[in-house]
């Protein structure tokens, strides 16, 4: 009886306890990174009609706090292939962009000519790797490393 008793009381000092511990104030998140520059590097990408290398360059030419503007720019090398840039099929294009940088620092970037999403890690100060994908009419996927210039 007396062990019961016991486990009672501590079950129910931890009933009351563990909610004042998830109420308590978060704690202040770290400054976003700095992000604007020019990041340019080499990806691979898969289309339906198969792969291609392609050359990136983002322009981050804006930062407050999380929101991001720039501009995102790409070739396809050596030609093998087409992908579309929301109007056409080509093998480059430049097209505006907008992203954010969530708390974990993971930055989600779309652009304003097709439905391509695009998800970046911060390496290093000089090193980012994404992945791209969008799906629709015209699919893709693809990662790759860039370098602040």
């Amino acid at each position: 009886m007396k062990k019961v008793a016991v486990f009672l009381c501590l079950a129910l000092s931890l009933a009351v306890s563990i909610p004042r511990v998830t109420a308590q104030e978060k704690p202040a998140w770290a400054p976003y990174p700095n992000v604007v520059g020019v990041w340019t590097g080499k990806a691979y990408f898969m289309v339906p009609d198969g792969h291609t290398d392609q050359y990136h360059r983002f322009e981050f030419t804006e930062q407050n706090g999380a929101f991001l503007k720039g501009t995102h720019a790409w070739e396809i090398l050596g030609k093998n292939l087409q992908s579309h840039d929301g109007s056409e099929h080509t093998y480059e294009a430049t097209e505006p962009l907008l992203g954010v940088i969530a708390q974990d620092g993971t930055i989600h970037l779309v652009e304003h000519g097709d439905q391509t999403r695009f998800q970046m890690r911060l390496l290093n100060n000089h090193t980012l790797d994404f992945v791209a994908t969008e799906g629709g009419e015209h699919p893709l996927v693809g990662h790759g490393v860039l370098v602040r210039e």
